[in-house]
Parts: structure tokens; C-alpha cells; sequence
């Protein structure tokens, strides 16, 4: 029988345990092992109670009552042997065998929630071992359960499987000590046998090790995270505890974690209705009904422009037998307006379009705090905000970061630089530079009725509009154009793209308001033969200057908050005496990568520079190999 010992704050704490029968009478004094956890063996007599008095380091007793005992069942428990194989013995008493004996049990085996294997087991005998098919599990918790010949589940036993123990993440520095501002060369390799295929993806971090936040001796690791605490019910202390290859004691004391925090099948997580998949992109999708009757309105076609910092896009789908539309795994960076429309046949408005929410509902932050509990400060932790606070309070003293600052007469110079939206324009321009012909888009021509190919028609001298509605080819060549005189299919483009037959009728969509200017050129070689008979490039706002006075019940418009958008980590350069160099430098993240890739055979070197204040730097390397195995390297060095 396995215990857990925790304190007012839910921290596993070190106790005495006198274990005593019905009668008052001591059968047995032990100690918890780790953080609060322990064992200890028992035979139980049929019918008995028994309780425990559990005394903690400050003298403080609580007494804890057993379970009852069944004078029937079967137990089960289980061991690794050194070379990975897991051993499972069933027992029972004399009082169970007759009834089970040569009976057909299952014992199914699963990983992560997905059953792996089953075998068919039989009974013969008060105490029975059989080796367990593990050859196809990945490394992590893996789950044994035994069911009965009527397919009841008797017992349950988590096992933490090692499978791969070679895999070595390295990470070097070309000098233990270094000044001020020095570069740093930092050296990442993999190593391991030869199932390594040597590659991996990972991340890299440099800071000073008195902010690193990691008040605990074996902070979280990707490897803990991964392969122990998401499958593990709470929070567990020390999680690298019991991945750090030179404690022997490791894989005892995760038997007893997994045996007082594993337990799973008791409507915890897998079971729970309230489940977070993860997010490749985002949904947009609501219904189509008509104006009148309010009926489903299907094989209508949804129109659906996306207008953020970057390219416009523009997509195209039809609404099914019952109005239903829906678009999945939409990649949306940063803030986009999105406008969405839905026609019929010659692109004429049809219906009234309702539009689901496309935001999702975060996980509910619970506090652990319970009411009336009193939070206390442990005095290590104290102890390191303190030393925080003073280092904070030095370095303002160092470069006189006060709250008032005088200064004397100041003299500010800048350049000028271009506002965005001229250097969207420049960017669209960036093929040919000066277009032949330009129509600007005024604030009176925001609300023009028709689409974007009307707008042009007339509005730029020499070029002439001709539609073809055959809408079994949607493509750019149904919209003709007579540009000085050359008649043909013009190359259509958006913010200097090039778009695709399969959403150039999203085009129509497309509000006049969302659009800066378009530029015309002749027949042009710079796009080969498809500039032949002109090419017309509509060029996109930064965000509209105000919406349409009003929008039609089949058209609506929304703003799309995305993903945000990745931010390049600040690294100071100090090669060469730019201005920068007489800049106080007191960062304490000195350097900061997420995406480096190894390869086979071949080492990822990165460079950076030191910041002014002395300090012990503590370099964490993390990330998941080929094979899928989440590996951790670390090394520290200081700056003098």
C-alpha cells in the first residue's frame, strides 16, 4: 500500500507513520521515502480495520483510517527488469482460488489513452507471473489493467516505461569564464547508439541564473513534461527528479508517485466532457437562409476576403443542402478584417448570412487556493526575492535609474520614415516600380454599389471592361479588358500577388472601401506571356477608413484577432563601436533562440553577446528528437 503525506500548501512533506489494528494494538512504524511518499506491506485478516497515525517534522499527528479488506479478490503488481521487460504477477488467497482457478482473465495494456495489446490470461495458483508483450510502447507511463472473464475491471497498475536512455542532447560554450559584453560560441549536437538518427528541433535560452524562476532543485524539463506530468493527475514536485540519469533512486520513487497521483480511471481526464484539442488554424462558418421564408438556402457561394498587415486572401466555398458553410484550418496572423458575401448565379446577392462565433473559450483558470487557507512564504523563496529586489535596486543605482531624472537641454534628431501604408504600396510596386496608369480610391468612392472590375471600368482612361459570365469557368480569363487598345484577358493581381483561378471570383467580394489604389500597365515583359494584354494590380488599405454606411443582409463584415504574430528576440551586436556600445546593457535573458534544427552528423552553432553585469549564466537547451524523444541539456558559465 502506497501514501502520500501533503502540507496546508499541498507540498509533500516528510512523516512518521505508526500503523495500528482495530485494537489500538502497534503492528509497524515507517517513514516516508520522498516528498511525503511511501509504502508499506500488509495482510490485512478479513473483516479488520486498521488506521494510522501520521506524524509530521513539527510534532503535529493526524490520524488516517485504512480501507476496509474484502475477504475475497485478486490483486496484481508489477516490476521492470533491467532490460525493459515488465513482469505482471496476479495474486489472490485461499478463499478466491476455487472460484477463479483455470478461469480466462484479459489483461489489456495501454499508452496515452490508446490500448496497445491484450492477452488472455488463467489463474492457477495463489501467485502467478507472466511477462508482458511492451516491444511496440513508446517510452512514458503505460497502463495494465485486469478484467475478469465477465469484462469487469479488477485492478488497475501505471508503470513508467524506459525505452531509450542513450540520447544525449550536448551543449558546450568555448570558454568557462568571459567579460563583459564578450561573445559567446555555443555548440548543440545529438549523441546516442545507432537507432539516433541524430536530428531534432529545439530551443535555446541564455539568462542569469538568479532570474531564472527554478526555486526547485529539478524544475520542470520538456522530457518531465511530456512523458510524466500531463498524464499524471496534480501537480508533481521535482518532476525532473525522476529523469535525472545519476539518481539511482529514480524509478522507486516514481512507482510510488504513479501509485498515490496515476490513478485515472475514476472520471479525471480522459473521461472528462470538457477536453482542449489542439489548434491548427481557425474555423469560420455559419448558414445561408433566404430574405424571405427564412429557409435554408443551399449552393449558395460564400465569398470571403481576409485583409490584416500582410498579402490580402481571398477564399471561395458553396453552402450546402441546408445552407451550411463552413472553412476549417484557416492560418490568421495578427488583426484581419474579414468581409464575407454570398451570391448566386452572375455574382448577384442572394440570402441573409449568420456568421458563428470564431473565437474559442479558453480553459477556466481555478485558483488553488482554497477559502480560509492561509498562504505562507517559504523562507528559501523569500530569500531569493530578496536577493532580487537588491540586485534590481543596484543596478538603478549603477546607471542612476531613478524615478526623476534631470537632464539638461536635449537636441532630437530623426529621419522620416515612411508611413505604412506607403510602404505597402512600394512593396506591391516592387516588380515594376512605376505603374503606366494609377486609379486612387477617394473617401466619395468608398461606398460605390458595384464590384472592384465596375469600379475600374471608366475610371481610367484607355481601359475598357468586358465581362463574360460563363461560371463554368471561374478564372481570370471571363473578365476581358482593353488596355490601349489590346484586347484580351489582363493578369490580375492583388498587392503585387498573383491569384489563382480557384479564388479570383472572391474578387467580387472584395468592398472598394478595402481598396488603396490600382495600378494599370500596358502590355508588360515582366510577367512573360501572361502580361501580354496588360496587367492590373489592386492594391490593398491598411485596415478600411470606416465601413459601408450600410451592409446588405447577405454580405457582413467582422474583425478576426489571429494568432499572434512572432516577434524576433533582442540581441545586441558589440563586434563593431556603433552607437549601441555606450548604451547601458543590463539584460538578464542575455540570448534566446526557439527554432534550431540539427542535423545528422553536423553541429548548430550560435553566437551572441554577454551583457555589463557579472553573473552566472545558466544556458538550458530543450526539444524532441526524430524519434520523437524529448531530450534536455544545460551548462553554465560566468562573466566576470
Amino acid at each position: 500500500m502506497a501514501f502520500k503525506a501533503v502540507n496546508g500548501l499541498g507540498k509533500g512533506c516528510d512523516v512518521t507513520v505508526s500503523l495500528y489494528s482495530f485494537a489500538g494494538e502497534l503492528i509497524a512504524e515507517f517513514k516516508s521515502l520522498h516528498l511525503g511518499m511511501g509504502y508499506f506491506n500488509i495482510k490485512p485478516l478479513p473483516g479488520f480495520s486498521y488506521y494510522a497515525i501520521v506524524k509530521s517534522a513539527d510534532g503535529a499527528e493526524t490520524r488516517a483510517e485504512l480501507p476496509r479488506s474484502f475477504p475475497e479478490g485478486v490483486t496484481i503488481k508489477t516490476s521492470v527488469t533491467p532490460d525493459s521487460k515488465v513482469i505482471l504477477t496476479i495474486c489472490t488467497n485461499d478463499a478466491t482460488l476455487p472460484s477463479v482457478s483455470g478461469r480466462e482473465f484479459t489483461v489489456s495494456i495501454s499508452a496515452r489513452n490508446l490500448i496497445n495489446r491484450t492477452a488472455k490470461v488463467k489463474i492457477y495458483s495463489l501467485e502467478n507471473r507472466f511477462l508482458l508483450p511492451v516491444d511496440s510502447l513508446p517510452e512514458g507511463i503505460m497502463k495494465v489493467t485486469l478484467y475478469n472473464f465477465e469484462g469487469l475491471p479488477l485492478c488497475e497498475k501505471l508503470v513508467y516505461l524506459q525505452i531509450n536512455n542513450d540520447v544525449q542532447l550536448n551543449v558546450i560554450t568555448d570558454k568557462k569564464e568571459y567579460e563583459p559584453r564578450e561573445k559567446v560560441t555555443a555548440v548543440i549536437s545529438l549523441s546516442g547508439d545507432e537507432t539516433i538518427s541524430g536530428k531534432g528541433s529545439f530551443s535555446f535560452s541564455a539568462a542569469d541564473d538568479r532570474f531564472t524562476a527554478n526555486t526547485s532543485q529539478f524544475p520542470t524539463s520538456i522530457a518531465s513534461w511530456f512523458l510524466l506530468e500531463s498524464d499524471v493527475k496534480g501537480n508533481v514536485e521535482e518532476p525532473f527528479y525522476y529523469f535525472d540519469p545519476s539518481n539511482n533512486k529514480r524509478f522507486g520513487d516514481l512507482d510510488l508517485l504513479l501509485m498515490t497521483q496515476g490513478w485515472r480511471d475514476f472520471r479525471w481526464k480522459y473521461d472528462s466532457i470538457a477536453s482542449f484539442k489542439s489548434e491548427t488554424g481557425f474555423t469560420i462558418s455559419g448558414k445561408v437562409k433566404t430574405l424571405s421564408g427564412n429557409k435554408s438556402l443551399g449552393g449558395a457561394k460564400l465569398n470571403i476576403g481576409l485583409f490584416g498587415s500582410g498579402a490580402a486572401r481571398f477564399l471561395s466555398l458553396y453552402s450546402d443542402s441546408i445552407g451550411i458553410f463552413k472553412v476549417e484550418n484557416i492560418d490568421i496572423t495578427g488583426r484581419n478584417n474579414m468581409f464575407i458575401s454570398a451570391t448566386g448565379r452572375n455574382e448577384r446577392p442572394v440570402g441573409r448570412i449568420s456568421l458563428d462565433s470564431i473565437f474559442y473559450t479558453s480553459a477556466e483558470i481555478v485558483d488553488s487556493k482554497k477559502p480560509g487557507q492561509t498562504m505562507l512564504l517559504n523562507a528559501e523563496t523569500y530569500s531569493l526575492f530578496r536577493q532580487e529586489a537588491s540586485y534590481r535596486l543596484e543596478t538603478k543605482r549603477k546607471y542612476k535609474l531613478s524615478d526623476t531624472i534631470k537632464v539638461g537641454e536635449v537636441f532630437v534628431t530623426a529621419i522620416k520614415t515612411e508611413p505604412p501604408e506607403s510602404i505597402k504600396v512600394q512593396e506591391s510596386r516592387r516588380v515594376y516600380g512605376i505603374p503606366d496608369k494609377e486609379l486612387v480610391v477617394t473617401p466619395a468612392q468608398e461606398n460605390f454599389a458595384g464590384d472592384v472590375f465596375d469600379f475600374i471600368s471608366g475610371r481610367i482612361p484607355g481601359v475598357r471592361l468586358i465581362k463574360n459570365y460563363d461560371l463554368q469557368r471561374q478564372n481570370p480569363e471571363n473578365i476581358y479588358f482593353i488596355i490601349n487598345g489590346q484586347f484580351g484577358p489582363a493578369l490580375i493581381l492583388v498587392d503585387g500577388m498573383r491569384i489563382d483561378s480557384t479564388s479570383f471570383f472572391s474578387l467580387f467580394a472584395l468592398q472598394v472601401s478595402m481598396i488603396d489604389r490600382i495600378d494599370v500597365l500596358n502590355a508588360s515583359p515582366l510577367y512573360g506571356m501572361s502580361g501580354a494584354n496588360g496587367v492590373i494590380n489592386i492594391i490593398t488599405r491598411m485596415g478600411t477608413r470606416r465601413p459601408p454606411e450600410k451592409l446588405g443582409p447577405n454580405a457582413a463584415t467582422v474583425v478576426v484577432k489571429g494568432y499572434d504574430a512572432p516577434r524576433i528576440y533582442y540581441s545586441p551586436k558589440y563586434d563593431d563601436m556603433t552607437e549601441q556600445a555606450f548604451v547601458p546593457d543590463s539584460r538578464e535573458t542575455i540570448y534566446w533562440e526557439p527554432n534550431i534544427i540539427v542535423e545528422k552528423n553536423r553541429k548548430s552553432t550560435l553566437h551572441y553577446f554577454n551583457a555589463d553585469n557579472p553573473a552566472k549564466i545558466s544556458i538550458v537547451v530543450e526539444g524532441i528528437t526524430e524519434e520523437g524523444i524529448p531530450v534536455t541539456g544545460k551548462i553554465n558559465y560566468d562573466v566576470k
